[in-house]
Parts: structure tokens; C-alpha cells; sequence
């Protein structure tokens, strides 16, 4: 449940929501580099869940208590929980802002609790950013995946085979929807080409978070 209504009528930002394969939902969004973000927590093997504007926080500013929604919980495999803020470099450099921040991760620091503040740096890094907004579109599971799964754990079964390969086994459009819906993996921080290794699921590293 969300602790502060992101979506609304009024306001010249650009609002929306990203249909998760992960949460089987609509995820509500308030920027465009909000949306960019949830692309990570959707490809990322570490992160088991996600939920934005979580919960509101008090923290003190002086002699004050101020309200704070961070942007969005993160809960990974591990089970541990952090929230994050998501901010454009150039407002984070912005006195009020940058103070604000501050305050708030010392008082996260204070209680014990995870806090990151991620930017475009992180979450717009190339060939990361391009490789998941073409894998978003492949991932709808239909019966070519179901048909695959067989012949894919055969030619897995030795180890790693690369992109060049398994696109003349199945086709370069199956392939980006094997990789979309976790049935392969490979290293999505490199670009998608020939020589790529691909390999089974189970050989890859689940805590990885891609942010």
C-alpha cells in the first residue's frame, strides 16, 4: 500500500505506471527517471520486491520533525530492506536539496537502516539502460518459451554458449525473450552480441543487484 498518492491529475510532471513482470501490477511512477529505475529493480536477480512512495518517515531538522517519503523500498533476496531516493544529478547539486538529503541519511544512518540516493549516473549507465528497455518489450511468456525449455537445458547443459549460437538454435527474437524472462542469463552490464555468453540461470550470481 502506498503512503503517498503518486499519480495525480494535477501537475506539469510527467506521471505514469510500468507494468511489472516481478509484482504482477502496475507500478506507479512520478518521473521518467523513476520509471528508468524500476527497470533495475525488474532485472535485477537480487531484488525479490519492490513498492514506491513506501512509507512516510520523520526525521529532525533542528529542533523540527520533518516528513520524507523516499521514492521506493527495495527488499532483496536476503530479506533486507532499503529505500532509495531517485534525483537528477543537477538537482543534486542544489543547496536545498543536497542539505535535505543529508538529513535524511544521517537520520536513516541514526536508525539503522539502508538509504541510497541513485541518480542517472547509475541508473542510465550504457549498455545497462539500452539493454533492459529492449528486453522490457520481450517479456510476455507464450508457448514458444514453454516449447524451448527442453532443447535450451540440453545445449546448456556443458556450460556457457554464446549469443551467436543459441540465436541460430532459436531464433534472435526467442532469444531476447529467454533473456527477458530469466530463462538464460548473462552479463546485462556488457552489450548483447555474438560472442556474449550465455548460460543457465543457475549458474548465475541471484544476489547481484543492477544499481
Amino acid at each position: 500500500m502506498l503512503a503517498r498518492k503518486v499519480v495525480t491529475r494535477s501537475g506539469r510532471r510527467t506521471r505514469g505506471y510500468f507494468p511489472s513482470w516481478k509484482l504482477k501490477r502496475m507500478v506507479e511512477w512520478e518521473s521518467m527517471l523513476e520509471r528508468d529505475a524500476i527497470l533495475l529493480f525488474e532485472f535485477s536477480p537480487g531484488v525479490r520486491s519492490y513498492q514506491e512512495q513506501p512509507e512516510l518517515v520523520m526525521y529532525p531538522d533542528g529542533d523540527q520533525m520533518r516528513r520524507y517519503f523516499p521514492d521506493f523500498e527495495i527488499i532483496g533476496m536476503d530479506d533486507q530492506v532499503s529505500h532509495l531516493e531517485v534525483k537528477p544529478e543537477k538537482q543534486l547539486k542544489l543547496p536545498d536539496i543536497r542539505d535535505k538529503l543529508k538529513r535524511v541519511a544521517a537520520h536513516y544512518y541514526e536508525i539503522n537502516r539502508e538509504y541510497r540516493i541513485v541518480s542517472e549516473s547509475i541508473i542510465r549507465r550504457e549498455p545497462l539502460h539500452t539493454n533492459l528497455k529492449n528486453l522490457c518489450r520481450y517479456r510476455r511468456e507464450d508457448e514458444h518459451v514453454l516449447s524451448a525449455r527442453p532443447l535450451l537445458l540440453k545445449t546448456l547443459s556443458c556450460g556457457a554458449v554464446t549469443f551467436e549460437v543459441l540465436a541460430r538454435h532459436f531464433g534472435q527474437h526467442l532469444l531476447f525473450k529467454l533473456i527477458a524472462l530469466g530463462e538464460v542469463s548473462c552479463d546485462l552490464n556488457q552489450e548483447l552480441i555474438g560472442s556474449t555468453p550465455i548460460f543457465h540461470p543457475m549458474e548465475a550470481d541471484h544476489a547481484q543487484v543492477l544499481f
